[in-house]
């Protein structure tokens, strides 16, 4: 995989409207989201990530992450480091050339028990719509919806 098939997603994107959320023990969450994905230099094989999330409703911040995104061989690696303190390192790639599909197994430092969590963005148009799926120990023991938004380009 080239690191130009990413393309499509870099930038920095916003929500206009919040997203919305549903967490294993049933509780309900509105929230809004910036994500930035920038390429390094020009020559590195690495895109940055960088997202905060907060509650739509009270403006408390719900997490922030940061990390990277690197091409290797064929597919896609991510190392994440959450405010939380989770660490969490996944794999991935495009399943077509406008969506973006990644899925951690790895996880450090988890006070959630997560398993797993996938992240797909697929960019439509001008917007990217954003979906994560998890899944934990406790309550959801295979990948189901989480939380969904649509993001917009921003300054």
């Amino acid at each position: 995989m080239q690191l130009d098939a990413l393309a499509p997603f870099l930038g920095r994107w916003a929500t206009r409207v919040p997203g919305t959320g549903v967490c294993p023990r049933g509780s309900t969450v509105r929230f809004h989201e910036t994500l930035e994905l920038r390429r390094l230099a020009p020559a590195d094989a690495f895109v940055q990530l960088t997202h905060h999330a907060w509650d739509a409703d009270s403006g408390g911040t719900l997490h922030t992450e940061a990390g990277v995104i690197r091409v290797h061989g064929t597919g896609l690696e991510l190392s994440l480091a959450l405010s939380s303190g989770r660490l969490e390192h996944g794999t991935g790639g495009l399943t077509d050339p406008l969506t973006l599909d990644l899925t951690s197994r790895t996880f450090t430092n988890d006070r959630l028990q997560v398993i797993a969590f996938r992240r797909v963005l697929t960019r439509d148009g001008e917007l990217l719509r954003k979906q994560l799926y998890l899944a934990t120990h406790l309550g959801w023991p295979e990948l189901t919806p989480h939380m969904q938004s649509v993001l917009y380009p921003a300054a």
